[in-house]
Formats: C-alpha cells, sequence, structure tokens
C-alpha cells in the first residue's frame, strides 16, 4: 500500500501549494492522503510533499510513519524547504535539476486556462507578489522604492511588515489571498527571483504560472530571465524591465502585453506534469 504524506490538513480549497501539489499526486497515481495522525499505518512506498514541518501537530507519528515505510520519496517545490527528517528519502522528486534529484515542474500546477478576468481595478501601478526575501531587496529597491508610479503589495502579514520598513505609506498592501484568480483585479506586475536562484537551474516561480492565469502583463527582471528562458519559455527578452521608464510602459500598454504574453506562453502545462509524473511513478514501480 502506497499514499501521500502532507504534514498539514489539506483541505478542500487551499491556497497552500504544497497542499495543492499532495492532493494532485494522490488523485492522479489513486493514493490516499495522510495529514494526521489517524492515519497512521505501515505502507510500501510514502510520496511526502515539502510541507509546514513546523507547524505539524504530529510529527513523532510522521517520523515513525516515514522510518518504517519500504520506500521514501520526498516532493520538493520550494528550493528553501528541506527534508526535515533524518532519513534519507530514496527519491527526490524536485523542481531543482541537480544531481540526486529527478526534475519536475510542481510549479505548472497553478497555470489555470482560459480565465475569465475580473474588472481590472489597479491599473495604474506595479504589482509585487510574493514573498519578502533578503535575497531579493536589492530588487525591491530598484523596481519599488520611491517610484513615480504605485506599488502594490500583496505578500504575508510578516512579508507586509517588513515591506512597511522598506517603502512606508508609500505602498498600498492587501493581505494574502485564498483564490489566485482574485489576481485579476491588479494590471502589471514584476517577476523577479533570490539572488541565490541566479546560480540555480530550477522552474519558474508559482507567481508566474498564477499571474499568467489572470492576464496580468509581467515584466521580467533580467536577472531572472535565465529561469524562464530554461523552461522553455518563448522571448523572454522582449518583456525585460531595465529602469523606471519601461515599468511605465508596461504598465500604459498591460492589455496588449497580457495578452501577447498569454498567447505566446500559455498550453496545457497540467497534461505535461500528468505524463511527468506517471513517468517518473513507473520508474519507481519498476525497481519492485
Amino acid at each position: 500500500m502506497d499514499a501521500v504524506v502532507h504534514f498539514t490538513e489539506v483541505l478542500n480549497k487551499t491556497s497552500l501549494a504544497s497542499a495543492r501539489v499532495a492532493r494532485f499526486i494522490a488523485t492522479e497515481l489513486g493514493l490516499e492522503i495522510i495529514d494526521n495522525a489517524n492515519k497512521a499505518d505501515k505502507y510500501e512506498t510514502l510520496i511526502v510533499v515539502n510541507s509546514p514541518f513546523a507547524f505539524c501537530t504530529w510529527r513523532e507519528t510522521a517520523k515513525e510513519l516515514i522510518e518504517k515505510a519500504d520506500r521514501y520519496i520526498w516532493v520538493q517545490n520550494d528550493y528553501a524547504i528541506d527534508n526535515p527528517l533524518k532519513r534519507k528519502p530514496d527519491e527526490i522528486w524536485s523542481i531543482i535539476v541537480k544531481e540526486g534529484t529527478k526534475y519536475i515542474n510542481w510549479n505548472s500546477l497553478m497555470f489555470k486556462p482560459n480565465p475569465k478576468p475580473l474588472k481590472k481595478k489597479y491599473v495604474d501601478g506595479l504589482l509585487y507578489y510574493g514573498a519578502y526575501r533578503k535575497g531579493r531587496i536589492k530588487y525591491f529597491e530598484k523596481y519599488l522604492k520611491d517610484k513615480p508610479y504605485n506599488v502594490y503589495i500583496l505578500s504575508s502579514k510578516n512579508g507586509a511588515r517588513q515591506f512597511f520598513k522598506l517603502l512606508r505609506n508609500k505602498a498600498k498592501y492587501f493581505p494574502p489571498i485564498s483564490d489566485p484568480t482574485l489576481l485579476e483585479i491588479f494590471a502589471a506586475t514584476i517577476y523577479l527571483e533570490d539572488e541565490i536562484s541566479h546560480t540555480m537551474n530550477m522552474s519558474p516561480a508559482n507567481r508566474f504560472y498564477e499571474c499568467l492565469s489572470s492576464g496580468i502583463a509581467m515584466g521580467i527582471d533580467p536577472a531572472a530571465a535565465h529561469t524562464l528562458t530554461k523552461e522553455g519559455v518563448k522571448n523572454v527578452d522582449k518583456y525585460l524591465i531595465n529602469d523606471e521608464k519601461d515599468v511605465l510602459n508596461l504598465i500604459e500598454n498591460y492589455k496588449n502585453i497580457a495578452a501577447e504574453q498569454y498567447k505566446l506562453w500559455a498550453k496545457d502545462y497540467r497534461a505535461e506534469l500528468k505524463q511527468r509524473l506517471h513517468e517518473l511513478w513507473q520508474e519507481h514501480k519498476g525497481k519492485d
């Protein structure tokens, strides 16, 4: 018997990326999800999704369950989350291309085709959607601090506090969203990444696929362009943002730019992800 493990409860409606990945794997492979101590048992293979172990209420049971499993696969959809267990995984299915991992673009699960756009409400500024991380501060200063356009910040409570220290009242702040389609009220955003990501070969971030689904025009920070190009995203250079003039152009022409990007970049990502998942599962089961 095989199963998928998530360290916190997998709700039917959730904005948590790891929970969506867990549900996708379980649905595609016909497996149960273990997200609490009540489901503990002996399993052959456990597919463990990197999830909030610090908030796990059944840590000791989870550790014991994984230790007893015949095989253990670690699913990594965030480079910043490491395996919290003493046992090393037998396989790693990761968004990172490196020795010892099997690549799969979990982040593309966030794409939803043919969006039904809400009325754009914030069309006079630039949205930053994502976490506040030290490796992005110089880019925040470049694109968000003391600018001739409005700045919108959509981040966690802690992220918003950090942004407020940097930007003060020169930005409008929005709480985390439970439904990514609500992004459709924004017109333009900037795609950037942590400095450490410049040295890595990995999938584009969740927010790339969410913004593409929502009809948001994306300006690409030149330092982050390699991540998209390696994934096969076309004509990235056309949308590079180098200065305030480029940002103002992005904002002014967001409708045309968003339409162009959707035409260029939208495809059946879910079908590709399904195919890759089943390939990895068949490879794994073939070891039996």
